[in-house]
Formats: structure tokens, C-alpha cells, sequence
């Protein structure tokens, strides 16, 4: 009697031991697996990471056209074709995928967090003279106090503020910009854009490459007929994709 109840002690135990395996190895594999780093540099292959910033969302309607159409709505849908014409080359992140808000620093926390190897914010301008219509692209600028902080946390290797990170990327969001004003200047679109430095919300915090790209007045009835064209938008799509290739063949070749 004891023999038995010894021998069904040990069976329940391996019994138990059986399960405890199966069970282990359900939770190895129901663990989420970590995600592929996708760096700036595209090493290996991994793809670089491309934040499309689709502006204003949710109460926040941005400037409208004479028809009413918001600028919200250009905003994403510009960015959702943006998106189709780069996501054969790139990893593609929306900040946001429909018509809610999103604060600036929820956009920079997004685009940091996935790792981006660039930033470009879309907007429509806006104006209460109906015949202005101007293109341009920002980037990022600081005050000379800011600068000056910011070089010196570098030089002692201190941690560099969240407000002031886009600065160590100051030289490569010029050139961002530069590249896609050219490509602009030289599209079928053919229009004439300025690239300007400013102190924008929407790029403090940006760890990366970072602009924002303001394509024309969505208050002028000209260029408002043309962003409710959806060919239009689409050869605007891939107009700015051409410039973010550009970019990135210009860094690495750089490297």
C-alpha cells in the first residue's frame, strides 16, 4: 500500500513536471518577440523608418478653402498616399491613421519611439488674402541660448533636454529640406519653395532629420481645386518621396 502510494506520488509528480514544461514552453512563445531595430542607417536588413506627420486632427481643423474643405483632411490624405509610395523602400509610421488629435509632443514621442530615420510634417498654409500661395518647408531653429546649452551639455556629455534634441540633427533636417525643396523646384508640379528655419512646437523633440512641409495656401481657390484633385496629391506623393530617397542617398554616401 505505501509502494502504491509512493509510485502514484512520483507518477503525479512527472505528471507534473510534464506540464510544467508544456506550459513553460506556451509562454516562450507567447511572449511577444522583440521588434527589429529599424535605425537611421539602414544596416543589414532592416529598413530605414519614414514618420509622415499628417497635421492638425480631431477640433483642430487647421485653415480651410474657400469651400470648406479642412485641412485636416488634405493633411491625411496627402500623407496615406506619401505612405503608399514609400513603403516599398522604407518602414512607414503614420503619427495619426484617422481624423482625431494628436498634441506635438505625442507626434515626437511616436516618431522617437519607432525609431525614425526622419521626420516631415504635412500642412496646408493659410491666409485672408485669397491670391497668396506660398510653398515652403521648416526646420528646426533655436535661440542663441539654446545653442549655447546645447553645445555645452555636448561638450561635457550631459544629458541633452527633450526641447532641445532636434538641435544635434540640425545640419542634416537643412539638408533634408534642401533636398526636397529641389525636387519640388523640378517636378511636374513645378512649383517655387523656400526652405526656412523656425522654432516650430512640432519639431522640438524630434531625435532625427525633421520638417515640416507647408504645401501652399489651402485659403487660395487655385491651389485648394488642385488638393481636392486626387491625381494631384498622388504626383505630390511622389514628388516628396523622390526628395526623401534623395536624402537618404545623400547621408549614406556621407557615411
Amino acid at each position: 500500500m505505501r509502494r502504491d502510494l509512493t509510485s502514484k506520488k512520483h507518477c503525479g509528480f512527472k505528471r507534473y513536471l510534464s506540464l510544467a514544461a508544456a506550459a513553460l514552453c506556451c509562454f516562450v512563445f507567447l511572449i511577444p518577440r522583440p521588434c527589429l531595430s529599424f535605425d537611421a542607417g539602414g544596416a543589414g536588413n532592416t529598413k530605414r523608418v519614414v514618420v509622415v506627420d499628417p497635421g492638425h486632427g480631431g477640433n483642430d481643423e487647421g485653415a480651410k478653402s474657400p469651400e470648406g474643405r479642412p485641412e485636416k483632411q488634405v493633411s491625411l490624405t496627402l500623407a496615406k498616399k506619401f505612405k503608399e509610395k514609400l513603403e516599398d523602400r522604407y518602414r512607414v509610421v503614420l503619427t495619426r491613421t484617422a481624423d482625431y488629435g494628436v498634441s506635438p509632443s505625442q507626434r515626437a514621442s511616436i516618431a522617437n519611439n519607432r525609431e525614425g530615420g526622419l521626420f516631415i510634417s504635412l500642412h496646408a498654409g493659410g491666409g485672408f488674402r485669397r491670391l497668396t500661395d506660398l510653398w515652403s518647408i521648416y526646420f528646426f531653429r533655436a535661440s542663441g541660448e539654446e545653442k549655447r546649452a546645447f553645445a555645452d551639455k555636448a561638450d561635457r556629455r550631459g544629458a541633452i533636454p527633450w526641447h532641445r534634441v532636434q538641435l544635434r540633427h540640425a545640419g542634416s533636417s537643412a539638408l533634408l529640406a534642401e533636398k526636397l525643396k529641389s525636387r519640388l523646384s523640378r517636378s511636374p508640379i513645378g512649383v517655387r519653395t523656400e526652405s526656412i528655419e523656425a522654432p516650430l512646437a512640432v519639431l522640438k523633440g524630434l531625435d532625427m532629420p525633421a520638417v515640416v512641409v507647408e504645401y501652399g495656401y489651402i485659403t487660395h481657390p487655385k491651389t485648394a481645386a488642385a488638393l481636392a484633385d486626387e491625381s494631384y496629391l498622388d504626383t505630390l506623393a511622389g514628388v516628396l518621396a523622390a526628395g526623401v530617397s534623395d536624402f537618404f542617398a545623400s547621408v549614406s554616401s556621407d557615411e
